[in-house]
């Protein structure tokens, strides 16, 4: 790695039986400041989601309420935010 050098990845692995993803960037200053404040960004609709998040949730609230400070910054995103469980990973499988 080299001042300025910037290193991504995306790990999927799995947990209890359910498949986690971590997202993740290493980066040596200096690195342009349009990095810093899209981390800021991030931060911003992390703490929003955190403050939102709540048993009964409604998948598309959190994803809007995620996406406000993306949007605020002049930033969009297209998958959703937010990732969820499927209601089948609670199913009831017992005969």
């Amino acid at each position: 790695m080299q001042p300025g050098g910037l290193v991504q990845a995306e790990i999927m692995s799995y947990h209890g039986g359910f498949e986690t993803q971590v997202q993740m960037a290493v980066a040596v200053e200096p690195v342009p400041r349009v990095l810093h404040t899209l981390h800021d960004v991030a931060r911003d609709c992390y703490d929003a989601d955190l403050q939102a998040s709540r048993p009964g949730a409604a998948f598309l609230d959190l994803a809007k309420v995620m996406s406000e400070p993306l949007l605020k910054a002049g930033h969009y995103n297209m998958p959703p935010l937010v990732h969820s469980l499927t209601p089948a990973a609670f199913a009831d499988t017992s005969p």
